[in-house]
């Protein structure tokens, strides 16, 4: 569950069957803190694997090749 306050109190909890909807189980709005808080994750993920392709381009040559293998070995499974 996720409760959102508002002042100090819980306000528009959203549980795990609410997500994705614009009402909660209890017919209380929370689409608006969905959608905030779905858009900064996605910009924090964004951030992050921009961050890790830095660092893998730093990696020497040979250990690049290495990880794009392993990768796309993952991605077939």
């Amino acid at each position: 569950m996720i409760a959102f306050r508002q002042r100090e109190q819980h306000y528009a909890p959203a549980y795990e069957c609410c997500w994705g909807h614009y009402y909660n189980c209890n017919r209380t709005r929370i689409w608006m803190y969905c959608a905030a808080l779905d858009s900064a994750i996605t910009r924090w993920f964004e951030q992050k694997v921009a961050e890790l392709k830095a660092e893998l381009e730093k990696l020497p040559a040979d250990r690049q090749e290495q990880f794009q293998r392993e990768l796309e070995k993952e991605k077939e499974q």
